[in-house]
């Protein structure tokens, strides 16, 4: 009886030690990140988050339903200027006030798109990053992981994500520059997971106001995993190391404009940044030089008649590096990449 007990608590430790192996292999950084992928694509949420950069804070409500053939999306301001983005798998509409900027409102529909590209996790295995655990933490009344993600070059920043335990949903997430300091932070203060959303939630808000705000489209042709890499125009003949063309649209400055701009989206895998190139005419000035706003660097060249702005959340060097290899651009666009 003693033997048989005997062999049964070994059986017990054995199993025990084998269950704790696979928790921690299942709970490898690499693993918590493609959990939380799949979470961004599969979980139906709702809820408020902030984002926090340069002092300022802005406030934000999003409603998210994921779907077979992709997701749909509705994210309106709650502080400052009023805006809504509203997305449906590729196709992005923007509505905004009539005194505001669209154009900044299309920078911004380009950043949520960014964050739902679905090859995201693909290069980290590629040398630009490594990952490590950070311990854990609450956020939004959950329990989270945090997972950091460190660059091993000076053209990208790092970033560190807490994930919810139970889903891993990214609950909030930090920028981080080379020497540590917070450049921007985007974190939930209430969230709701795996929840039924309705047609009626994703519908527009200030739409409803119509003469008091205009609107904007685009839609984004993208490689997926699997695609052909002739899915997409080649259009650079270098960039920086680790950089690859995932996204490109076209489309009328403003509606019954025949003024043209492009926007390419380029994407190591974590970082992202958005090239954008119109004609310039006698109407509008163009930009060069360098420019900074919080997190978001900027670079600005003419080539041939055209102004090309780079833009990112990346160090200067690196949209400076991107602006140098596209002395030929226009021309390429207008032969490849024509609405």
């Amino acid at each position: 009886m003693k033997a048989v007990s005997h062999r049964l608590m070994v059986a017990f430790c054995c199993l025990a030690a084998l269950a704790a192996s696979q928790a921690v292999q299942a709970d490898t950084p690499r693993a918590a990140l493609e959990r939380m992928a799949e979470a961004m694509s599969e979980l139906n949420f709702r809820g408020t988050f902030v984002q926090i950069q340069g002092g300022e804070v802005e406030s934000h409500q999003v409603v998210h339903r994921a779907g077979e053939g992709g997701s749909s999306e509705r994210l309106l301001s709650l502080t400052g200027s009023q805006r809504e983005l509203l997305r449906q798998h590729d196709a992005v509409k923007c509505i905004f006030a009539k005194d505001d900027d669209g154009d900044v409102d299309l920078r911004q529909a380009a950043a949520r798109f960014n964050a739902y590209l679905g090859d995201k996790l693909k290069d980290l295995d590629s040398g630009h990053y490594s990952l490590i655990s950070l311990g854990r933490d609450r956020v939004a009344g959950r329990a989270a992981n945090i997972i950091g993600i460190q660059p091993e070059d000076e053209l990208r920043y790092g970033f560190r994500f807490w994930l919810d335990r139970e889903t891993g949903m990214p609950l909030r997430n930090d920028m981080v520059s080379a020497d540590g300091e917070v450049i921007q932070q985007v974190m939930f203060t209430d969230i709701m997971l795996d929840v039924d959303i309705s047609d009626e939630e994703l519908d527009p808000v200030l739409e409803k106001e119509a003469e008091a705000f205009g609107t904007r489209h685009a839609r984004y042709s993208r490689k997926r995993p699997g695609e052909s890499e002739q899915d997409l125009p080649t259009l650079f003949d270098a960039l920086p190391d680790g950089f690859r063309l995932v996204a490109a649209q076209s489309e009328p400055r403003r509606a019954g404009n025949d003024v043209i701009l492009h926007h390419l989206i380029l994407s190591d895998g974590i970082a992202q940044v958005s090239i954008f190139v119109e004609p310039l005419g006698e109407e509008r000035r163009g930009f060069e030089g360098e420019s900074r706003m919080g997190s978001v660097s900027a670079h600005g060249r003419q080539v041939d008649d055209h102004q090309i702005t780079v833009v990112g959340e990346v160090p200067m060097k690196t949209v400076t590096a991107i602006a140098s290899e596209i002395d030929s651009l226009p021309r390429r666009l207008a032969e490849k990449l024509e609405p």
